[in-house]
């Protein structure tokens, strides 16, 4: 049986419906020599397509292996994947020192690239600002002679500084950590919790909470008298 190649008429009628007829009998038919002219230009458009893909290769290659890389920071890893980096200072650095061991030795003078000016260096912005301390619950607070003072603690926000911690002391006492704080509520007082963050440019921010340990109410004398009055009917 001959085996026969073509192609699909639906789909060469999307792209030149005008070489697909219908047969009498219903089927597609295509205009096979109607095709040649299309063909050819398309392959004449990849022709063009591979010869500037490869013009490009080899550029890119060209430059990359055998005349400038450029780089900010030169890295370079051995076979366990540790990595060595260098940056243009360092280098320059490297290449003074071992450019003056090597004058004092045979008396020559050795040139190396300028270190970067003023004009060169990147503008950086120093952080100045605080964190911001913000107190959780009531200040001042209150607690009950003997009773156990839990505090809510506080958040901290920082523009720069994302996710800093804070540390507390009492009374002008040692910093701790928030979980070690404690207040001697064995007697009533003012008691000043002092909580501090400072961010990764050492700036510190605080804010102040005051502990006012109460006494338990004392009975006034009228409820006194009106206790000892039933007690003495109760006992007639």
């Amino acid at each position: 049986q001959q085996q026969m190649v073509g192609v699909i008429a639906q789909d060469v009628q999307k792209v030149f419906p005008q070489l697909v007829a219908t047969s009498s009998d219903g089927f597609l038919m295509v205009d096979y020599a109607g095709l040649v002219s299309p063909l050819i230009e398309a392959v004449k458009e990849l022709s063009n397509k591979i010869d500037s893909l490869a013009a490009t290769i080899a550029g890119f290659a060209e430059s990359f292996t055998s005349k400038q890389v450029t780089t900010n920071k030169l890295c370079v890893s051995d076979s366990s994947g540790n990595q060595t980096c260098i940056t243009k200072s360092q280098l320059d650095s490297l290449l003074l020192s071992a450019g003056q061991q090597g004058a004092s030795s045979t008396g020559a003078s050795v040139s190396v690239p300028a270190s970067p000016t003023s004009t060169d260096s990147v503008a950086t912005t120093t952080d100045t600002v605080a964190p911001v301390v913000t107190l959780i619950g009531a200040n001042p607070a209150t607690v009950s002679v003997g009773s156990t003072y839990v505090d809510l603690g506080a958040t901290v926000s920082d523009a720069v500084s994302p996710n800093i911690g804070y540390h507390v002391s009492v009374d002008g006492g040692a910093t701790t950590t928030a979980d070690q704080l404690s207040i001697d509520t064995n007697a009533p007082g003012s008691h000043t919790i002092l909580f501090s963050a400072t961010d990764q440019a050492g700036n510190t921010g605080t804010a102040t909470r005051i502990v006012n340990v109460l006494a338990a109410p004392q009975p006034s004398t009228s409820d006194a008298t009106s206790t000892a009055t039933a007690t003495s009917t109760a006992a007639n």
